[in-house]
């Protein structure tokens, strides 16, 4: 059996008392799951395993806490499985998803880039850190926007990663996997995590890293997803006799041995502020439907649900607040 990197304590409080919510087992997987044995036998997950969802008894936090190291650092890849990791991880998207991902997308780093400039006096040089990028676009969007040193770091890309990724000039931008050469280049005028925290063994140690990485003056991009544990949890325990496949499909989505971390806004809101960051305020004008007119009904809708979000945060309302802009505080 593949080996658990660790049994943890409660990532929000370091409390070690914490109830069992749901335990992922072989027989589980196979039964409820329909996973390929094939590829319970490639993640080393045998009859002896269980990897469970807890949640601690003094803060509420839920989290995995028998956490399985399944998904190894490829020591290197040939051009041909990078081929096939891009193929696999483009497929999912259709062009309606494409379109609306590149205004929101759009958004995020024109946000991100006006308050950068706002906050430095040399703008010669702006350096962007996309923290757990996998293969999104941002990285790429950033650079065409306008900052000249642009870093994809992922701790799950290849070590030769760099080499077999073109150099695509004059929107070049460079994939790293290692932390010591993430931590050579910093500080950095503007960080991205998107969607990334949910899988980070050490989360707080990880906001911990991204502040240190930051440049005093910079901006973070933070883009936290929420995963509501509780509302979902008696879904999750009976998933063997759901047929709905919109359910079904996103419970094995947000509900699986990588997903380490289900923390909630409110909490999380809490993390950030104590390991040394501030909000600030923006508003994200994130969403439009494509192909329609900016002005249409439905445009106009996202409009102002994003408006109320923004007068909702400058009240500091604890509405389910999953996107935010941040500045260092200390």
């Amino acid at each position: 059996m593949t080996e658990h990197q660790g049994v943890r304590v409660c990532i929000n409080c370091g409390s070690d008392d914490a109830k069992v919510m749901h335990s992922f087992t072989r027989n589980w997987l196979i039964e409820a799951r329909q996973t390929p044995i094939e590829r319970l036998d490639e993640l080393g997950i045998d009859d002896d395993f269980s990897s469970s969802i807890v949640k601690c008894n003094k803060c509420g936090c839920g989290y995995i806490r028998d956490v399985l190291e399944s998904r190894e650092r490829n020591s290197e890849w040939d051009e041909e499985t990078l081929k096939e990791r891009l193929s696999v991880y483009q497929g999912g998207f259709s062009r309606k998803q494409v379109n609306h991902i590149i205004y929101y997308e759009y958004s995020i780093i024109s946000n991100l880039l006006n308050l950068v400039l706002r906050k430095k006096k040399d703008q010669s040089n702006l350096s962007l850190l996309d923290f757990g990028s996998s293969f999104s676009i941002l990285s790429p969007m950033a650079r065409v926007m306008g900052f000249s040193d642009v870093v994809a770091y992922d701790p799950l890309y290849p070590t030769n990663i760099s080499k077999i990724t073109p150099d695509n000039h004059p929107i070049n931008f460079e994939f790293l996997s290692n932390m010591e050469d993430i931590k050579a280049r910093a500080p950095y005028d503007a960080i991205i995590c998107q969607s990334a925290d949910e899988h980070f063994y050490d989360l707080q140690g990880e906001i911990k890293n991204i502040h240190n990485l930051l440049s005093d003056d910079g901006v973070v991009f933070w883009s936290h997803p929420v995963m509501d544990l509780d509302a979902d949890i008696n879904l999750l325990r009976n998933e063997a006799n759901i047929s709905d496949k919109g359910t079904l499909k996103r419970l094995r989505a947000t509900f699986h041995v990588h997903h380490l971390n289900y923390v909630m806004p409110k909490m999380f809101k809490g993390m950030l502020k104590r390991n040394g960051f501030r909000e600030a305020k923006v508003i994200m004008l994130d969403k439009r439907i494509a192909g329609e007119n900016r002005f249409s009904l439905a445009n106009i809708k996202l409009l102002s649900i994003s408006l109320i979000k923004y007068f909702l945060g400058i009240i500091g309302s604890s509405y389910r607040k999953n996107e935010f802009f941040l500045e260092k505080s200390r």
